[in-house]
């Protein structure tokens, strides 16, 4: 029996929704749940920049949690196939959904050499498999299926996820980059730019194809992250989104900076500040409507 796990908002009507798939044996951790928030948001703003404005929205900040009573062994075989098979008893995924794009973490160590593999994309879903888990879990060193060592800087498992999600979102590699010819493009996101994201890109038909998706639009960020997105822009000593940390709590949706010592935070439209900058205290920095003209005015 596969369950929701309780105190999960409702997702929007549309978007991009985050599924964290758990077998029996394997359980969450807040910096996980954390962390693909966080990459699935930062990687919501450089798409906004790519795209001259245009990105892809989310349904919910909320990361939802699917435990299995299977335990993982069963997945490690055909890891596609048995994970969206037990996922379907929990979410109502489907292919080509015309409301949502599903991006699914599982905590799956697949087997070496599987052809049914996860860590890939297709049209409308995308499943990342136990290496994007333990990155997103702090780990900056880990062991992948087949024995070899990985080790990678945090902003790997972003790019990652906007390589698979660009899959979801029907994009192909680039011209000649699956047969490796010379020709292939390949600092593109959609080829191994993902490895130095955010120094990569989207190609001139990458862009022309997102732009006319349904999933993306001018209105892809909710207003409270565009406004965070121009606090650590503005103020990248105060609000650094280096190790960020990004949470929903008793009606506040907030943005932690570890590395000043500061919290940014909203509730019922106003803006409040925590921290070293307020010496501990509280402060009411106004109403949100009261930033957006700047905030639209510096591009955000």
């Amino acid at each position: 029996m596969l369950q929701a796990l309780p105190g999960q908002a409702a997702p929007a009507a549309s978007g991009v929704r985050l599924v964290l798939f758990l077998p029996a044996d394997k359980v969450a951790n807040t910096t996980l749940t954390d962390n693909i928030r966080r990459i699935t948001i930062d990687l919501q703003e450089w798409s906004r920049k790519q795209l001259g404005g245009k990105t892809f929205s989310i349904a919910s900040s909320d990361v939802e949690v699917c435990k299995s009573s299977l335990p993982e062994r069963y997945f490690q075989a055909r890891p596609w196939d048995t994970i969206s098979e037990e996922l379907s008893k929990c979410v109502p995924w489907k292919y080509n959904d015309p409301d949502y794009t599903w991006v699914v973490y599982a905590a799956v160590l697949q087997q070496c050499g599987t052809q049914n593999n996860i860590g890939a994309g297709t049209t409308g879903i995308t499943i990342m498999g136990q290496g994007d888990v333990d990155g997103l879990s702090g780990a900056a060193t880990g062991v992948n299926e087949c024995k070899h060592q990985w080790q990678f800087e945090f902003d790997r498992w972003t790019g990652g996820l906007g390589h698979e999600l660009g899959h979801a979102m029907g994009l192909p590699h680039p011209p000649g980059c699956d047969q490796q010819l010379p020709s292939c493009d390949h600092k593109a996101l959609m080829s191994s730019g993902m490895y130095d994201y955010p120094n990569t890109y989207l190609r001139e038909d990458d862009k022309a194809a997102l732009s006319k998706s349904p999933f993306y639009s001018v209105n892809g960020i909710r207003t409270e992250d565009r406004l965070f997105n121009w606090a650590e822009a503005s103020y990248p000593t105060l609000f650094s989104n280096r190790g960020r940390v990004m949470l929903s709590a008793g009606g506040y949706y907030y943005r932690e900076y570890p590395q000043s010592g500061n919290w940014l935070a909203i509730k019922d439209g106003r803006v409040y500040a925590y921290g070293t900058l307020t010496q501990g205290q509280a402060l009411d920095l106004g109403t949100v409507e009261s930033f957006l003209p700047q905030v639209t005015r510096d591009g955000f």
